[in-house]
């Protein structure tokens, strides 16, 4: 192969290769968020804004990394209730309205049939979970703030 056909098949390539990958490498920084808690702390949460995501959640996973979970991104605010079934770890339960703490709880895990939930006090717009004690430690009480960026599509 003659060198200057060799180097215009490598560009081909190479625009191919970042014509597939760079679409995938956007979507996924649409797939987590990096949260920064009251305290300062920086908290990566996966984000749950689609009914299957939401119904899964974090249930079947046997541990948590510290610092990380999940964020569910609701499309209108609402009373948002939240379960245990199949959660195999003790989570907090935040929930948000505009980026701002209206309730917040420790659940499970919970077995057997009859599995508890807990329904908020407060309208919600977003949720946040993550290893039980952890709401504490970031200091996320009612009224407090938290901040995150939204996700460039």
């Amino acid at each position: 192969m003659k060198p200057r056909t060799a180097l215009f098949a490598a560009a081909i390539g190479l625009g191919l290769l970042f014509y597939v990958i760079m679409p995938r490498l956007r979507q996924s920084d649409c797939d987590t968020r990096s949260i920064t808690m009251p305290n300062g702390t920086s908290f990566s949460a996966e984000i749950a804004d689609t009914t299957p995501k939401r119904i899964v959640g974090l249930s079947h996973r046997r541990t948590l990394p510290e610092h990380s979970g999940m964020l569910f991104l609701f499309d209108q605010p609402g009373i948002y209730p939240f379960w245990m079934k199949g959660t195999l770890i003790p989570l907090d339960i935040v929930w948000l309205s505009d980026k701002q703490v209206v309730d917040r709880t420790s659940l499970g895990p919970e077995q057997g049939p009859n599995i508890p939930s807990y329904t908020p006090k407060q309208i919600a717009d977003t949720v946040i979970e993550m290893n039980r004690g952890e709401a504490e430690k970031f200091h996320l009480t009612i009224g407090s703030h938290v901040t995150w960026a939204d996700c460039q599509k």
